[in-house]
């Protein structure tokens, strides 16, 4: 099962309450659903060369994994952004960004890569662009993160 945990496609973040949390997770195990993930905001490009976008969206992807802990959540998925000057800084940024809010949010929360269509300026179309971003990732937070094959963008 996949949610969001907050409004995808704004800033706002969103706390989770403690107590909804824990009404989310006693509920949530009642169903029968045994893997469950959520998708981070669209606005989030960790692989900007612009050092703003870039630091908003390093915070709210770090949130996004905080959320995702406290829902007891096993994999937060997320798009490897958009480099918008050179492929190959964007994905040693978006790699940087991943060790950094790996590390800000420890937890057993899995990063889900997803596959992309790959027009413009995205990164992720290749399974070999994947495995590069994930080769850059610091260890130990590299074993933290994995891929989510989305079908429509392949």
């Amino acid at each position: 099962m996949q949610i969001f945990t907050k409004m995808a496609n704004r800033w706002a973040e969103r706390v989770c309450e403690e107590a909804e949390c824990t009404a989310f997770v006693t509920e949530l195990g009642e169903t029968g659903v045994r893997e469950t993930c959520a998708h981070d905001s669209y606005l989030i490009n960790l692989a900007s060369p612009d050092p703003v976008l870039r630091a908003r969206s390093i915070e709210s992807f770090t949130r996004e994994l905080d959320r995702a802990s406290a829902l007891r959540l096993h994999y937060l998925v997320s798009h490897p952004g958009n480099f918008m000057d050179d492929r190959d800084g964007g994905l040693a940024r978006n790699a940087e960004a991943i060790g950094m809010a790996l590390a800000a949010a420890p937890g057993r929360v899995t990063l889900l890569l997803e596959t992309t269509a790959g027009s413009g300026t995205a990164l992720g179309a290749t399974f070999e662009e994947l495995a590069t971003l994930i080769e850059l990732i610091p260890a130990p937070e590299r074993d933290r993160v994995g891929v989510c094959v989305d079908t429509a963008h392949i």
